[in-house]
């Protein structure tokens, strides 16, 4: 059978939260400075552009202003002094235009009516001499027009003439390109320089990831008291570490409850199994009585059946541990119930000389009805068990608001102010002997208080020694049941 390929994983790098982060700050930041830096390189080229071309056309009416102040023929016309330097050049002789390349410098030519040139400036060699095709005859229209690298501008100036004047824009390509590459420089920078800074900042504000995880790698089954320092994790991090402290914390307190529940399940077993194994072994060395073997083997029934009470109170425990079973919650008549718990352990209670009284309202909850019955006779069996000779139990189920109330009352032995807060612990005994002598091991009332919350109530247990014990459940009502106090 072919392998298949093992499935690919992506490397550390692409898994870094730093790294991560800092690909979409550096992608953010380059298209915020990439988008800045197109939009003022263009804002500038237009501005460039603009200046340009008003240059040209200050200096083209200028021209047509001059010759419109000539004599009578545009070939006296004479420039004003500022033009004739901005086009450097004495004025030329008609028949001699290109006696000079003029590289960058401006350039004009002026035609009469009859296309023939009157005056020009030096000329770049690639402008031809023929008259252009005139703009319309306004004096404030001009006709822009682009031969390669020169920018020209044409205007009808008086007695029919025509004025073009014309700019090389390689200067102006020749800066623009200057100030794009200052720009490209100056734009890196400034990413480079925000990059490391993203990454020093990255770096420092994932610090407290690295001390969670490096507290967290030091937890193990042999170490479960190491916390991370809150104090010393900023923002909103501290709420991370004081959600893992509190995880943390749960999770040691179920690993020592489970080592707990191990040894006194264990310890629970062991004194019935070595009962049962002394007592087969004295049994077996040598001949007995009938009537002592039959005493071995009461007191062998016995620790079976101690065992055998244990275990089903652990598969009980086990059960609720992993929540509401398969089935379905179904509707209860809890009245019904509890009544027929008390007559099931009217025996236990006559064979403790316990009184016992019941009083159950007519109410419904949903729920599994094993389960609830096990919660009942759980509390129920303690108050009988944990009671005097002549006492009473009294059972009582009402309604309160929306939930149903069940309270199990006893005048018995009562349970001192410092065993209360541990009851619903597994294991817990107020007095081993004691509970050894009644058959309790400790879990009856873990398995209720699970029971109960398995169901979405709640349980409390009050008491006073030698005075007696009050447990009280409440559990949700069907939705039909909800009504006032009974």
């Amino acid at each position: 059978m072919p392998e298949l390929p093992a499935r690919t994983r992506p490397s550390r790098w692409t898994r870094s939260i730093r790294v991560r982060l800092l690909i979409w700050y550096s992608a953010a930041l380059m298209f915020i400075l990439g988008g800045s830096g197109v939009a003022l390189y263009f804002a500038t080229r237009r501005a460039e552009f603009e200046d340009f071309d008003a240059q040209i056309e200050s200096r083209a009416r200028g021209i047509a202003v001059a010759l419109a102040a000539s004599a009578r023929s545009a070939a006296e016309c004479r420039l004003p002094e500022e033009l004739a330097r901005y086009f450097g050049r004495p004025k030329p002789k008609p028949d001699q235009p290109h006696s000079e390349e003029p590289g960058e410098r401006p350039y004009y030519l002026i035609w009469d009516s009859d296309g023939a040139v009157i005056d020009a400036s030096p000329l770049p060699s690639a402008v031809p001499l023929f008259a252009p095709k005139p703009p319309p005859h306004d004096p404030h229209k001009l006709r822009w027009r682009d031969r390669d690298i020169w920018r020209e501008a044409v205007v009808a100036g008086p007695h029919g003439t025509l004025v073009l004047v014309g700019r090389s824009t390689e200067g102006v390509q020749r800066h623009l390109q200057h100030f794009l590459a200052r720009l490209i420089a100056i734009g890196s920078g400034a990413l480079a320089a925000a990059l490391a800074g993203g990454w020093l900042l990255t770096r420092k504000a994932l610090a407290p990831i690295a001390k969670i995880t490096a507290t967290a790698e030091t937890i193990s089954l042999q170490n479960t008291s190491q916390r991370i320092a809150v104090e010393e994790t900023e923002s909103e991090f501290g709420r991370l570490a004081e959600v893992l402290n509190g995880a943390f914390d749960r999770l040691e307190q179920a690993l020592d409850r489970q080592v707990a529940f191990t040894a006194d399940a264990s310890h629970e077993l062991r004194t019935p199994l070595t009962v049962l194994i002394t007592s087969l072994d004295l049994a077996l060395r040598r001949e007995r009585s009938p009537e002592q073997y039959r005493s071995t083997l009461t007191q062998c029934l016995a620790a079976a059946r101690r065992m055998e009470e244990v275990i089903a109170k652990l598969l009980a425990l086990a059960r609720v541990d992993a929540g509401l079973a398969a089935q379905q919650p179904q509707t209860i008549d809890l009245a019904d119930l509890v009544r027929e718990v008390v007559e099931r352990l009217a025996p236990l209670a006559e064979s403790r000389e316990v009184a016992c009284s019941t009083e159950a309202a007519a109410l419904q909850i949903h729920g599994l009805p094993d389960r609830v019955s096990l919660m009942v006779e759980t509390i129920v069996e303690n108050a009988i068990l944990y009671n005097r000779p002549g006492g009473a139990v009294d059972v009582r189920l009402a309604v309160d608001g929306a939930n149903a109330v069940l309270e199990v009352s006893d005048n018995g032995l009562g349970v001192p102010a410092a065993d209360q807060p541990h009851l619903f612990e597994r294991f817990y005994r107020v007095d081993r002997a004691r509970s050894r002598q009644s058959g309790g091991c400790g879990l009856g009332l873990a398995i209720a208080k699970g029971i109960v919350e398995e169901h979405g109530g709640t349980i409390r247990l009050t008491s006073e020694e030698g005075v007696g014990t009050r447990v009280t459940v409440c559990l949700p009502l069907a939705p039909h049941d909800a009504g006032p106090v009974n």
